[in-house]
């Protein structure tokens, strides 16, 4: 499936159809997207989405961001960097 997000309006869609996104997830995939294919840190999104944002609230908005990203072949377009972080990837192998 084609996914899309537009940075101006901050929507996700697959296909053409909307994803519904929270606020925090829209901020993840926003700065992924606008950093595409590379590593960033647990610790740099935890920064991102502010106070009260531990690592693993981190891992559960990702892992809820993670699910909305699954390709027709059954495959994420969010990878973990383990030890590290995530990458948003453009393609998947």
């Amino acid at each position: 499936g084609d996914f899309e997000f537009d940075l101006k309006s901050k929507l996700l869609s697959k296909n053409k159809v909307n994803i519904s996104l929270t606020t925090s997830e829209i901020l993840i995939i926003e700065y992924l997207s606008k950093n595409l294919n590379k590593e960033i840190s647990r610790e740099d999104i935890s920064d991102l989405l502010g106070e009260g944002m531990n690592l693993r609230s981190v891992d559960v908005t990702i892992t809820r961001l993670r699910k909305k990203l699954i390709s027709d072949k059954n495959n994420s377009f969010l990878r973990t960097i383990r030890g590290k972080g995530y990458m948003l990837i453009s393609e998947y192998d």
